[in-house]
């Protein structure tokens, strides 16, 4: 099994579809794990579905939570699939990028090797 948590933005990012492509080319990738909302979340599911890998989509329960805490909950939860699958994480911030931050330290902290694609495209670790 080859398991990736994708994080990030809202506003989308030109580099998920390559990006994905490449991590896919490396080690085919088998599982999605991601957030419902627009953006780079509704981007990797297009991936997903147009290359046929098995996703999994948490959904932020905003209104029983309220703001301060459901996306940090929602961020948990995908990393602990994420974590129990083996993967890896994957983010894509704009910007500041609050909840994609909190999101890719969720998942160093779980141990999960976490890549970060700037805004023009080059991938490096995140510490």
């Amino acid at each position: 099994m080859n398991a990736l948590v994708v994080t990030g933005s809202r506003h989308g990012h030109k580099w998920v579809r390559p990006t994905l492509g490449l991590l896919h080319a490396r080690k085919p990738l088998t599982h999605l794990v991601l957030g419902c909302a627009r953006g780079v979340d509704r981007q990797a599911l297009e991936w997903a579905l147009d290359h046929n890998v098995f996703f999994v989509v948490f959904t932020a329960e905003w209104d029983r939570l309220g703001r301060s805490v459901a996306g940090k909950e929602r961020n948990k939860a995908m990393v602990r699939l994420g974590a129990a699958w083996g993967g890896e994480c994957v983010g894509f911030p704009v910007g500041p990028s609050y909840g994609t931050h909190h999101c890719m330290d969720t998942a160093v902290n779980a141990g999960l090797p976490v890549w970060r694609v700037s805004e023009v495209g080059k991938i490096e670790g995140w510490f």
